[in-house]
């Protein structure tokens, strides 16, 4: 009786507050059901990387690129890549965004175009801009969001 105890006890885990695992993982087996609220991104540590630096992601995430024209009377294309691999710097380009076309009067406020690709926890990533064609003029920005810690 007392292994059949055991084994039930094995099998059912209730947590009546908080669940943490820090400096290590957590790892479920299986399904995870979750009565209440599951937050995976850490705001406090979202942050606006530098274009053209290798990165090392600590955590799994999203690199978010967006690049937008706000100005009237420009023609032209402007794009821009995220790259993520072992490797560092990153060489295979995984997400592109761009910009193209001429921009009239009428479309004052502007354009955008953005990319969101995965990012695994021990890779590189970096972001680039490819050079503009014709007169585009860009404002670009670029996010790490983590997931976890």
């Amino acid at each position: 009786m007392k292994i059949a105890a055991m084994i039930l006890i094995a099998a059912l885990l209730v947590i009546g507050g908080n669940l943490y695992a820090a400096n290590g993982d957590l790892v479920v087996s299986g399904g995870l059901q979750v009565d209440g609220t599951v937050s995976l991104i850490n705001s406090n540590t979202t942050s606006t990387i530098a274009e053209g630096i290798s990165y090392y992601a600590q955590t799994d995430g999203f690199l978010v690129g967006t690049v937008i024209v706000s100005a009237a009377s420009q023609q032209g294309v402007q794009r821009i890549e995220g790259y993520t691999g072992n490797s560092n710097p990153p060489t295979k380009a995984k997400g592109y965004a761009s910009v193209t076309g001429h921009i009239a009067a009428q479309w004052a406020t502007g354009m955008a175009g953005s990319f969101t690709i995965p990012v695994r926890k021990g890779e590189y990533y970096k972001t680039m801009k490819v050079d503009a064609v014709g007169s585009i003029i860009s404002t670009r920005t670029y996010y790490f969001i983590p997931l976890g810690n």
